[in-house]
């Protein structure tokens, strides 16, 4: 099937057309011993050829080896190529039966769904799915007069001449499946007028919603992804709907951050320590007989640690944060040595004289242990880190020590990276802050966050850097509670060149913030709703490359065998796109 247009792709699943309520009946023709029907398509111009194009339309032409079927009996197209008028011949079997019928084009649409086996070739040959009615009686089939059931998406794309596109891939809430346009040879783009691709869609006058368009090359990965969230996108029957992209190169990042719940199920002691630690009344701890000190006594432990690693494993994550790696380290990163990683500070470890110190420290409520368990991993294939920076907090941006969850006991703060990305061509630099906040829900934990707030502030104004920084990990914030976008997220976008925003805002929220002060019920499933780790991105404009948000949820499939939670957290995942301006 032929139409003049510059360039298009066809969709995997093209335009299907509507019957005709003309149906004259014709003599049976025989040619070469087997049966020929005549099949016309109406002109351009009229709403079968798709008008309302700024050309008057495009004329549907039969083009060779077009097939159609007949009551599933096939025929081929015998002459008439480049016209819209053909006659097919029965391929083999014997004749339609007689009754009312619908004819197919191409011959495996069969009238439902979209077929997907139509492909874009360079000299413009593209096959429309069609459908005609067909009277088979004694006197023969009727003529078939093929027309629209769909409409065409036309995309105008630009982008620059090393950009080529194999295929794109258009998703809605309205559509069961991807319809995918595939091209025969990769289309080159330009800058200026840019290219036409026309996706065939089914109708939808009510509009579809959530349309999300990736464009992907020779090798199936994707170039660059375009939504449209905000409004409707209406297909009409035999209409041209349009729509303009400037595309870019881009590579995909997935991130995660991950609270790994590895403090110790328990500590030796000793009677002396033990009793002394039994004493202080520690929140959350317990002491038995043997004056084993039980600090984490659900946490995963020994297996449960290697049960998570082997998860994180499977998930295949470009670049992710841990808090809590503290004593099951080894067993944490037991199955990631596809991975480089940040400094490792230690556990709740100590020997000997080294409990007395720890005695020393505890009456005098400082970090019984220098350690922030924070660790930073990144795949080594495509990634690689530098200039490892370790901050703690200071004295103000923690509170609680015997209780208000212990913050106190070690070196919690936060830690900046940078990403060096060399992936589908690109090469370019991502920075990394990842953090575990101060814990807990009243008034001098919510300050003790403020502060921290402020510090992590403070020190991204001080970046001698243009690239974008993702800032992740475990907040321990929630928006009804904590006014951390007027103290945090508005006061980064009120700087300079600056813009920022939450993944999960973006993504899981419609791109609004939870109103502060205002608690509501969040019944949402695990994966969609708030949670204390968070993921934000921040793009700046000076540089290069920026962040584009695809997807991001809670991961709610890290459970051990009888069901349980591998950890007291769900690890927050987010996909992004990192895209050359």
């Amino acid at each position: 099937m032929k139409k003049n247009i510059l360039a298009i792709l066809l969709e995997s699943a093209t335009v299907a057309l509507l019957a005709s309520c003309t149906a004259d009946l014709i003599p049976e023709r025989i040619y070469n011993g087997k049966l020929v029907v005549r099949a016309t398509t109406e002109p351009a111009g009229t709403r079968a050829a798709l008008s309302g194009d700024d050309e008057s339309g495009y004329a549907v032409l039969w083009q060779s080896a077009d097939e159609i079927s007949i009551d599933g009996k096939i025929f081929r197209l015998q002459s008439g190529e480049g016209t819209a008028d053909g006659s097919f011949q029965l391929v083999s079997g014997v004749a339609p039966a007689a009754g009312n019928h619908y004819a197919y084009y191409p011959a495996s649409y069969g009238g439902s769904g979209w077929v997907n086996e139509q492909v874009y070739v360079q000299d413009n040959v593209i096959g429309s799915p069609m459908k005609a009615e067909a009277v088979v009686s004694g006197a023969g089939i009727s003529d078939l007069h093929f027309t629209n059931v769909g409409g065409l998406l036309r995309l105008t794309v630009k982008g620059s001449s090393d950009i080529k596109v194999k295929s794109v891939e258009v998703t809605a809430d309205e559509l069961s499946s991807a319809i995918t346009l595939t091209c025969g040879n990769p289309v080159a783009l330009d800058t200026t007028s840019g290219v036409r691709f026309h996706i065939a869609m089914p109708e939808n006058a009510a509009g579809y919603s959530n349309i999300c368009i990736r464009f992907k090359d020779s090798d199936g990965k994707l170039i660059d992804s375009k939504s449209l969230k905000n409004g409707k996108l209406v297909i009409r029957r035999s209409t041209i709907t349009r729509a303009s992209f400037d595309i870019h190169r881009s590579t995909g990042l997935k991130v995660a951050t991950f609270n790994v719940d590895g403090l110790p199920v328990s500590l030796p002691l000793g009677s002396i320590i033990g009793r002394f630690v039994k004493s202080l009344d520690i929140s959350g701890v317990r002491v038995d007989d043997d004056y084993n000190v039980y600090i984490n006594e659900e946490g995963p432990g020994v297996e449960g640690s290697k049960a998570l690693s082997k998860a994180i494993a499977d998930k295949h994550w470009d670049v992710f944060g841990f808090n809590e790696d503290f004593n099951y380290h080894n067993e944490v990163w037991s199955c990631l040595d596809g991975y480089s990683r940040g400094k490792y500070q230690g556990g709740f470890e100590a020997d000997g004289l080294e409990y007395v110190a720890l005695v020393a420290k505890a009456l005098i409520q400082q970090p019984l242990f220098a350690i922030d368990g924070l660790e930073f991993g990144v795949k080594s294939d495509c990634f690689s880190m530098s200039g490892e920076k370790i901050v703690s907090w200071n004295s103000n941006a923690v509170y609680g020590y015997y209780s208000n969850d212990n913050d106190g006991l070690t070196k919690k703060g936060f830690r900046y990276y940078k990403v060096a990305v060399n992936k589908d061509g690109i090469s370019a630099q991502v920075d990394f802050i990842i953090l575990h906040a101060d814990a807990g829900d009243e008034a001098e934990d919510i300050k003790a966050r403020e502060n921290g707030y402020a510090q992590v502030l403070d020190f991204v104004k001080g970046l001698d850097s243009t690239a974008p920084l993702i800032m992740m990990g475990d907040w321990n914030t929630k928006y009804y509670r904590d006014n951390f976008k007027a103290l945090f997220i508005d006061k980064l976008n009120a700087m300079k060149g600056i813009s920022v925003r939450d993944a999960w805002v973006e993504c899981c929220n419609g791109g609004t913030y939870p109103e502060y002060g205002v608690q509501g019920m969040n019944q949402r499933p695990v994966e969609t709703r708030e949670e204390l780790d968070k993921i934000l991105f921040l793009n700046r404009d000076a540089s290069p490359v920026r962040l584009e948000v695809v997807s991001m949820d809670n991961v709610s499939d890290f459970i051990d065998t009888d069901g349980s939670q591998l950890s007291d957290h769900y690890p927050a995942e987010a996909e992004f796109r990192l895209v050359v301006k």
